[in-house]
C-alpha cells in the first residue's frame, strides 16, 4: 500500500477496501470497525463500502469494494449487465 492511500483515507477522500482495513487495523492493533467513520456505517454498525455518484445524462457510476456472499454477487452482477445492456440501447 502506497503512502497516497493513508492519506485519502485519513482526509476522507476515500475508504479503504476490507483487505487494506484488515492490514491497517492490525498494525494499529485496534478492531478494524474502530477506524471505521461513523459517516460510513449503515444501520446496525455495518461499514458502507457502496457508493453511487450521478455522471449526469440520467447514468450513475457505481462503485462496490466489499464482501458478500456469492448469490448476492451474482445477483447485483446480473443487475448491472442489464444495466449496460439498457445503456447501449439508449
Amino acid at each position: 500500500m502506497g503512502r497516497h492511500l493513508p492519506s485519502a483515507y485519513m482526509r476522507g477522500l476515500n475508504y479503504p477496501n476490507d483487505v487494506n482495513l484488515e492490514a491497517i487495523a492490525k498494525a494499529l492493533g485496534v478492531p478494524k470497525l474502530d477506524l471505521v467513520p461513523e459517516s460510513a456505517m449503515l444501520d446496525g454498525g455495518v461499514p458502507n463500502f457502496v457508493n453511487v455518484s450521478s455522471t449526469g445524462s440520467g447514468m450513475a457510476r457505481l462503485t462496490i469494494d466489499t464482501e458478500i456472499d456469492e448469490d448476492s454477487a451474482m445477483k447485483i452482477m446480473k443487475l448491472v449487465r442489464e444495466g449496460q445492456r439498457k445503456k447501449g440501447a439508449a
